[in-house]
């Protein structure tokens, strides 16, 4: 899924005054703290830093739901909305587990040198 497809699936759900700009830049940071956290000692690529609306983002397509509750987290933080703050971020811890159950069981930790 693409950055400008997400923005539109957020949209459709939840219309927010927030620029497009910044939402990108969410998602872009939110790639960066899966990789960090989850792929990255799988050796995955680095995800790049762009926040153009046609950068390709990170999850599969059947995962991008975690974009989605990420933003809508963001947004009803940001309008002091506590309890669908605290729906939103239930929902996209659950959906980021997800994923990482499914990442850890569907990939093989490269292999290390051991020294003796």
């Amino acid at each position: 899924m693409k950055i400008h497809e997400c923005l539109s699936r957020l949209k459709a759900v939840k219309p927010s005054g927030i620029e497009d700009e910044t939402l990108a830049e969410w998602l872009t940071a939110l790639d960066r703290r899966i990789y960090l956290d989850i792929t990255k000692s799988y050796g995955a690529e680095e995800p790049p830093a762009d926040t153009d609306d046609s950068h390709e983002l990170a999850l599969p397509d059947e995962y991008t739901d975690v974009y989605i509750y990420y933003l809508s987290a963001k947004i009803d933080y940001l309008n002091a909305e506590t309890a669908r703050y605290l729906n939103s971020m239930t929902m996209f811890n659950a959906a980021l587990a997800e994923f990482a159950d499914h990442y850890n069981r569907s990939h093989i930790m490269p292999a290390k040198e051991v020294k003796l």
